[in-house]
């Protein structure tokens, strides 16, 4: 078809019947430049995008520290997706300038096909307005690029400035560690000397009484010590032992953990007047080992004697698998109503192991 214009009536009517020419006109009225610059803006935002993607990864790979560390990336972080959730504010302003921009040019367009008379000025009035929004686009993107680059540089130097506290902050822990290992080793020898002074007072508070102990948790009477860490053994025990280890009845090493039992007493069952041997071994929380000291040295004692031999623990606690463990290697347990006892009169005495 062949279209013949010779006046701008013309070429309003040509623009009307042929729609698709439009475009061929704004682009010769707007010029490539304006026509190209929503796709720069979109390469610079993806490419501020990627650089901000690689920074993030940077500092994904950063160690985690303690907890001064975690906060500074944690903010570090923050303020990125912050910033990031500027621009993307940005873009979207902009693409909805552009869009209100191209509605404008449109709407300008429309009217320029009115008539010829307002042609003219309408297109100097759409140059002039459209230069200076070039003009100011042009300063917005300078400015937005110089500043993205300042932050870019900010966040390159905290990075470095993160990687030299993260230096000095596994120093820190590393020192932090050795000085705990100190502490636990220090504490570890405090425990051990407060459960031996534990320990002995306790085995006091028991020899002194062990005739209590025996009537009210044993159900013997007529008790005597012969043997505890407070009173000497006496040549009734030690000549047994001695004949059993000569004779081969029991080991010498047998004969020497019986000699370490904490109490070893002889007395009489009330119940049928027999009498009878107990081996006691003291602890302030009675133990696994406790219990099993107490029935081998029992066992002991009854080889070498022909009696019953009583095997108990004295403690201030017991859990509930050590209680099993002792019914069921028929044990006795006796508790104490302190885990220390205090130094009692004498009219005292009977009255702490109720």
């Amino acid at each position: 078809m062949t279209t013949t214009m010779t006046d701008i009536a013309d070429l309003a009517r040509i623009i009307n019947e042929q729609p698709e020419w439009r475009d061929t006109i704004r682009g010769v009225l707007l010029g490539q430049e304006l026509l190209a610059l929503p796709q720069l803006v979109a390469n610079f935002v993806q490419a501020a995008d990627e650089r901000f993607a690689r920074l993030e990864a940077d500092v994904a790979d950063l160690k985690a520290g303690q907890a001064r560390l975690e906060a500074a990336l944690a903010e570090f972080m923050e303020a990125t997706n912050r910033r990031l959730d500027q621009l993307e504010a940005g873009q979207a302003r902009l693409e909805t300038a552009l869009a209100e921009f191209m509605e404008a040019t449109n709407r300008r367009l429309d009217r320029l096909e009115a008539g010829q008379a307002r042609l003219e000025t309408a297109l100097a009035e759409f140059m002039e307005a459209t230069n200076r929004r070039l003009d100011r686009l042009e300063t917005a993107l300078a400015e937005f690029m110089e500043a993205t680059n300042r932050r870019l540089d900010q966040l390159e130097a905290g990075q470095a400035r993160l990687e030299a506290d993260f230096a000095d902050l596994k120093a820190g822990q590393e020192r932090l560690e050795a000085d705990f290992d100190r502490m636990k080793t220090t504490q570890t020898r405090m425990q051990g000397t407060l459960g031996r002074l534990v320990g002995a007072e306790l085995e006091r508070e028991v020899h002194a009484n062990i005739i209590s102990i025996a009537s009210r948790e044993l159900g013997l009477n007529r008790a005597r010590i012969l043997q505890s860490k407070i009173v000497a053994r006496g040549p009734e025990l030690q000549d047994c032992i001695d004949d059993a280890e000569e004779q081969g009845i029991i080991s010498a090493e047998q004969g020497s953990r019986l000699e370490r039992a904490d109490i070893i007493i002889k007395a009489r069952r009330k119940s049928d007047g027999q009498d009878c041997y107990a081996v006691l071994e003291i602890s302030a929380g009675i133990r696994n080992s406790d219990i099993t000291r107490a029935r081998d040295r029992a066992q002991t004692l009854a080889a070498i004697q022909d009696l019953p031999v009583i095997p108990a623990v004295v403690g201030g606690t017991i859990a509930a698998p050590q209680r099993n463990l002792a019914d069921r290697d028929g044990v006795r347990v006796i508790i104490t109503l302190r885990m220390i006892p205090r130094p009692l009169d004498t009219d005292d005495a009977a009255g702490a192991w109720q």
